[in-house]
């Protein structure tokens, strides 16, 4: 996720004195760090931190190992949990009852799978990059006031202006979703 800062903000941003660049680049790995510090909020941010990597990180990551476990023991036993052979030369041993574990992941594949929901974070991202420009508008003119008007009156540039876009990595998780 991209994010250019242009307009008045952006130009000070350009200049030599400045430390930050007009230009961010958020990844998944510098999100917690960058929201810790940029709030003063910290037990707010940790909990929202901590959501959004259950959401993101642990919650694929136990999606694929529960199906790797279930289909996994399907192909072992040559059977599958719902009474059908997997293949129709498939040995016939007496089937044993399927094991506790494999009938929880079974039921729990559902609700793994749900919660996996690339594509409802692919449509937060791309929303993100469309509509945080009217955020930051709102945010500066509620600390501003008429001085960003009369900025860009005279300047002839906006205050701020920022610009979203996703790179690679959000045609992939679009794809992955």
């Amino acid at each position: 996720l991209v994010f250019d800062i242009s307009g008045f903000v952006g130009v000070a941003l350009e200049s030599p004195i400045s430390r930050t660049s007009p230009k961010t680049y958020d990844w998944l790995p510098t999100l917690p760090g960058r929201v810790m510090a940029s709030t003063d909020e910290n037990v707010v941010a940790g909990l929202v931190i901590f959501l959004f990597l259950m959401a993101v990180v642990v919650g694929p990551i136990l999606c694929c190992l529960n199906w790797l476990f279930f289909w996994g023991s399907c192909v072992l036993r040559g059977d599958s949990p719902f009474g059908h052979g997997i293949a129709e030369d498939a040995p016939t041993l007496p089937l044993q009852p399927w094991p506790r574990a494999v009938r929880w992941a079974g039921g729990l594949s559902p609700w793994l799978f749900s919660w996996f929901g690339l594509d409802a974070l692919w449509a937060a991202a791309w929303s993100a990059t469309l509509e945080m420009d009217l955020v930051a508008q709102w945010l500066v003119r509620a600390k501003t006031g008429n001085l960003c008007d009369d900025i860009q009156d005279h300047l002839g540039k906006p205050c701020v202006r920022l610009e979203g876009s996703l790179l690679t990595g959000g045609g992939v998780l679009l794809f992955g979703g």
